[in-house]
């Protein structure tokens, strides 16, 4: 037997297609089950909820440098690198794409930054945009290195560079950019 349910609809919209009837100031609509509801009900958040999951997955990869501890400890064995890019920078619109040695170890958008440990030595970061930027470092084991990339819009290119600041300058320059979780 058939149990019919009455719900009483404040203009969401949701009466569409089904059987109604009108009193005065309200709409009822009749559905023949609470579960034959439920599942056009949640049909139509189906895709809804699928958007805000893989929006919720794709930020979990990065976070601000307040939330959690933006410096992080040396290694003894490793050097550590921050490479950053200021937020609001020129050229802020292109990413610029960063390599050791040949090896693609992260890509730097307007107002991020990521922690890199890297064996001691001589090492070749080369930023890339439109055009490629080489920079050659000596790193030493339990150091830290502060690297900020800029970009320099010119002749209708994005000219990216990439230059080592100060231990103060650069844990100031973090704090406030969003953290990408590439090597850790």
């Amino acid at each position: 037997m058939a149990e019919t349910i009455l719900f009483k609809l404040s203009g969401f919209g949701i009466h569409h297609g089904l059987p109604q009837r009108q009193d005065a100031d309200t709409t009822i609509v009749e559905h023949n089950t609470y579960s034959q509801c439920m599942t056009n009900f949640i049909g139509k958040l189906g895709p809804l909820t699928l958007i805000l999951l893989a929006f919720i997955a794709a930020c979990s990869s990065m976070q601000t440098g307040q939330q959690s501890s933006s410096v992080s400890a040396p290694s003894p064995n490793v050097a550590t690198v921050y490479f950053y890019r200021p937020q609001n920078s020129p050229g802020g619109a292109v990413g610029v794409d960063i390599t050791d040695n040949g090896i693609d170890i992260g890509n730097l958008q307007d107002g991020t930054y990521f922690v890199y440990h890297a064996n001691p030595g001589q090492h070749s970061f080369t930023a890339t945009t439109d055009t490629t930027s080489t920079q050659n470092f000596r790193l030493q084991s339990g150091a830290t290195y502060y690297i900020k990339a800029s970009v320099v819009p010119r002749q209708h290119l994005f000219h990216p560079s990439l230059s080592v600041v100060s231990d103060v300058q650069g844990q100031a320059a973090i704090q406030n950019l969003k953290r990408l979780a590439y090597h850790e």
